[in-house]
């Protein structure tokens, strides 16, 4: 699992992780000599390699429309649809697939495969494999071992593991994301991003409630703001509850 110990706390958001990852200067640390992972198989139409089915009337699957990839994804626990709503509003993940690949790998002389639950793709091309598990499920020491042998070798190949437990999708984190994911989608007047980029720059930051009043108005202005948080152009404290007290700030154009 990807860490830096002195930057955050022993289980990190998903939203934290992301941060962190997406500024480091370099990719995955490479470990080994990556001969452990024996192929990576993906669809060749990029479709999911497993099919998402609900397996008995106690296990739900979960389906969520991505707006930032324009198709339906498929999950098979509410940690991986929780994932998936921090997936779409976090700026630094330029794209995300749900059991993108068939990964073969040996482990204790014995060959096996494991489909990991999805990957993401950072705006600076780094790519991570992400494995969703509640958290009891970590005392497994079939999973511990598997995490450990994939953490290891897949940078060989260009990819990161990380294992993301249900706490560290929920919470604010998760209604935060929420709250800009199910805001409706607007055109935003060119003339309204200069307004904004002046007024933000002036007063360095500002809470939601007087930037609305500010834009009063400009339709759809709160529509606007999330959608400019999305995009990475406008920032907030994402460790607070996103609220018309929460003050934000001008980061300049992400993606």
């Amino acid at each position: 699992m990807y860490s830096q110990e002195s930057e955050v706390s022993q289980h990190p958001t998903l939203e934290k992780l992301i941060e962190i990852i997406s500024k480091s200067n370099s990719h995955f640390p490479i470990k080994t000599d990556g001969r452990s992972v024996l192929e990576i198989k993906f669809d060749e139409g990029d479709k999911p390699v497993r099919k998402v089915v609900k397996r008995s009337s106690y296990r739900q699957t979960y389906q969520l429309f991505s707006k930032k990839m324009g198709i339906e994804m498929s999950c098979e626990s509410r940690i991986e649809f929780n994932g998936c709503y921090i997936l779409e509003t976090m700026p630094e993940i330029k794209s995300y697939r749900m059991q993108p690949a068939t990964i073969n790998y040996t482990m204790n002389g014995e060959k096996r495969r494991h489909v990991p639950d999805a990957l993401i793709e950072f705006n600076d091309s780094k790519k991570c494999f992400v494995e969703f598990k509640d958290r009891n499920a970590l005392d497994d020491e079939e999973l511990q071992l598997r995490t450990e042998l994939l953490s290891e070798h897949l940078p060989v190949h260009g990819y990161g593991y990380l294992v993301i437990c249900d706490d560290q999708v929920e919470g604010i984190s998760l209604e935060n994301a929420k709250k800009l994911f199910h805001i409706e989608q607007t055109k935003i007047p060119e003339e309204v991003l200069m307004d904004v980029k002046d007024i933000l720059y002036c007063r360095n930051n500002l809470d939601i409630s007087d930037f609305i009043r500010i834009f009063i108005k400009v339709p759809n202005m709160k529509s606007h703001l999330y959608q400019l948080i999305m995009k990475g152009i406008i920032g907030f404290d994402r460790e607070l509850e996103l609220s018309n007290k929460t003050e934000v700030y001008w980061k300049g154009i992400v993606k």
